[in-house]
């Protein structure tokens, strides 16, 4: 069972306004008294003994077409005890379907409803089952009256009561980034966070670049005390680890994967001491959406990942694109598999290209074309292009840059298998291989090309073509070869 509302992160125990009245961009109530202006629905940072709120304008009539959201939070092991002042008035209507109270017992507006309240009799005495009571005023736009105040302070949690003065916990946070990387609750104990007789409420922060977003996948998970939420639990936050931005909570048995929408990720874990053999291990993946930029590969599920995450042995897509190209999507002769991972060509790369064939024209193939750049680039310069692939998707992308970019009239991209592929139409030809089959498809272009043609290859050499013209240095090298081929 995955739950979908967690606790705040906060140790110290606070007051947080989520709901503000209908006065946009109004300042926290900082007055001592607990009374809140007319115009704001407080917000509230409490004292350690409790605290003290009330309606807008209390105890003068509250102000028309308002709804304040309040939460109140206790510090780990704490209750919360809740009073209504007996000078209270609230519009009055069957089942309170008009200006009310409501009291939810949790941190949110699906937590379990306590009551609804309205009327001249004020609530009776509240106490919370945990952390958190979630408490919304809503006045709508016609009678209204002097409203409520309402104090709160803190109890043991029945839970803890026999347990006597308990252990403060220790201060448990990890901050990551990176193109990808392992979450793993092990690094606790490893990184001397805690030791493992003592409870832990810790926090790893993840930050993806600027405009990024962080997808999540568990490798591991495991709750020792299964469906005991208080006890133990993951919680997975978006944005922050404000309570509002909460993604998912887990506590059971199943922790599914989670894609967040911002750049910022925290991953929380619960665990009392009874519960110290609760464990996880969680990937992180940073990336871009589309459209994927040169250094980046494309997942075909709105994500760009950096390229060294391709064929690394781990899944960073959600899909295992990055992975699946590894296992040979170019078949040798002989159905001898050669692997041969997709790895975009950089930017510099199709400059080189163009570069070296910056004197010729016509007809270009590119060998395992990918998401299409090169062959793009060269129908932006005039050539007639083509691109052979054997990833359909990366076949359908191409297609549809190509579209963006204008020049679909001028190239076609196609599925196919390099092997079962005749060049000898191609008076240009651009291959990005690896070296285990650089051999073999030197003797098949040997034997298939025109004798005017010439070959670009990329980064790998032929083994036994010396380069006539070369560009670029490093892993954007790339090589011209102009050969008497046999036809």
């Amino acid at each position: 069972m995955v739950n979908t509302f967690a606790l705040p992160l906060a140790v110290v125990t606070s007051l947080i306004t989520l709901g503000l009245s209908g006065t946009p961009g109004k300042k926290a109530v900082t007055n001592n008294s607990g009374v809140t202006p007319i115009g704001q629905c407080g917000t509230w940072i409490k004292e350690a003994e409790g605290g003290l709120f009330t309606s807008p304008n209390y105890p003068q009539k509250y102000p028309p077409e308002r709804t304040c959201i309040y939460i109140i939070e206790a510090s780990p092991r704490q209750c919360i005890d809740l009073f209504f002042d007996e000078k209270y008035s609230i519009e009055p209507s069957w089942e309170c379907k008009f200006d009310h109270i409501e009291v939810r017992d949790g941190p949110f507006s699906f937590s379990t409803l306590i009551g609804r309240y309205c009327g001249q009799e004020s609530p009776l005495y509240i106490k919370s089952s945990g952390r958190y009571l979630h408490i919304k005023f809503v006045a709508d736009g016609e009678l209204e009256a002097i409203g409520f105040s309402a104090r709160y302070n803190f109890t043991q949690d029945p839970e803890f009561k026999d347990m006597g003065v308990l252990p403060p916990l220790p201060f448990c946070e990890f901050d990551l980034g990176g193109s990808d990387g392992i979450i793993d609750s092990a690094a606790i104990l490893k990184e001397g966070k805690a030791l493992q007789t003592e409870a832990v409420d810790c926090r790893w922060f993840i930050r993806a670049p600027p405009k990024g977003r962080i997808y999540l996948r568990f490798l591991e998970y495991e709750m020792h005390n299964s469906n005991e939420c208080k006890r133990n639990f993951v919680a997975v936050y978006d944005g922050s680890s404000s309570v509002e931005h909460l993604k998912n909570k887990f506590c059971s048995t199943v922790a599914n994967d989670v894609m967040l929408v911002t750049s910022v990720g925290v991953i929380r874990m619960w665990a009392d001491q009874g519960s110290r053999k609760s464990r996880f291990r969680i990937l992180f993946t940073t990336f871009l959406e589309p459209p994927c930029e040169a250094e980046a590969f494309f997942c075909h599920s709105n994500m760009c990942i950096n390229t060294s995450l391709v064929c690394n042995g781990i899944q960073n897509c959600v899909y295992p694109w990055d992975e699946n190209n590894c296992k040979g999507p170019f078949v040798a002769p002989a159905l001898r598999k050669v692997c041969l991972p997709y790895v975009p060509a950089t930017t510099a790369q199709v400059e080189n290209v163009l570069k070296v064939l910056q004197a010729r024209s016509g007809s270009l193939v590119d060998i395992g074309s990918g998401d299409g750049r090169i062959v793009i680039a060269a129908a932006k310069k005039g050539f007639r292009a083509v691109g052979f692939e054997l990833n359909p998707w990366l076949v359908w992308y191409s297609r549809y840059r190509a579209w963006r970019a204008g020049v679909h009239h001028s190239t076609s991209f196609h599925i196919s298998d390099l092997w079962k592929v005749s060049f000898n139409q191609y008076s240009n030809v651009v291959i990005f291989g690896v070296p285990q089959m650089m051999d073999k498809l030197e003797g098949k272009l040997q034997t298939e090309l025109q004798s005017t043609a010439k070959v670009v290859a990329c980064r790998f050499p032929f083994p036994t073509w010396a380069p006539d013209g070369t560009a670029g240095e490093g892993i954007d090298t790339v090589s011209l070869a102009a050969r008497l081929f046999t036809n």
